[in-house]
């Protein structure tokens, strides 16, 4: 019954109160909602819905975002699709951790949806990692107009190569929702291994819609502590 009340109450606060009957009236349709298909029009309707609430743009389909300026990487970039914002609560809420001691990072983190939905959480500070420029500075402006709860004030987003950037020397939580191909995955948990062999500390990763799990798995140094098939959260192992 709590978590009942719980999910009501999370899909209010996404969706409003018009917004959370058109839920109720979808009931019927679970089973059809539930496939691959449905999932897909459940993300975008619930991404088209948080807009609409919130006063931001963070939906839509693209293919191939416009890279950043004078980069010659375009081919490891990937599609851009919002994560779905009642899923993604639901993750956070379940990682067991005190936020105020992490920092969380979404890792092709586009036009910033995640970036808004982990501001409601009292994280030490939220960062996103985008390598398209148009991503990013649409991910500027929705971080400046989001009318939505915010319960950490420090909120960035970062036009730079994944691979590249430092991993935060604290506590952390590392979001990746399917961003990059297998090279820059790669790359991107060299960095951790080396962040973690020099300073040893807790850092969850969540990785959503896994396609290249398998290079996570390999990973000795972390530890799988959830697996709903279509996200797996890991620890480091130390």
């Amino acid at each position: 019954m709590r978590d009942a009340i719980r999910r009501i109450r999370e899909s209010l606060q996404t969706h409003g109160v018009l917004g959370f009957a058109v839920l109720c009236l979808r009931l019927p349709l679970v089973p059809i909602l539930q496939s691959d298909f449905g999932v897909r029009i459940d993300r975008a309707y619930s991404g088209w819905m948080f807009d609409r609430r919130f006063g931001v743009h963070t939906s839509g389909l693209i293919r191939q975002p416009i890279p950043t300026v004078g980069s010659d990487k375009a081919p490891l970039g990937r599609p851009y699709d919002g994560s779905n914002p009642g899923r993604f609560r639901r993750i956070v809420q379940g990682l067991g951790i005190r936020y105020e001691e992490y920092t969380f990072v979404d890792f092709g983190s586009g036009m910033g949806r995640v970036l808004l939905l982990a501001s409601g959480f009292p994280f030490r500070s939220v960062t996103g990692v985008e390598w398209s420029q148009e991503l990013h500075e649409i991910a500027q402006r929705n971080i400046n107009v989001y009318k939505g709860p915010r319960a950490s004030n420090e909120v960035k987003s970062f036009c730079t190569d994944a691979g590249e950037f430092p991993i935060p020397s604290g506590k952390s939580v590392l979001y990746f929702f399917n961003p990059f191909g297998e090279e820059v995955m790669a790359r991107v948990l060299d960095n951790i291994r080396s962040s973690l062999q020099q300073n040893p500390r807790d850092i969850v990763l969540v990785y959503v819609n896994p396609r290249h799990r398998d290079i996570f798995d390999r990973a000795d140094f972390l530890k799988k502590t959830a697996d709903k098939s279509w996200f797996v959260v890991f620890r480091s192992a130390t």
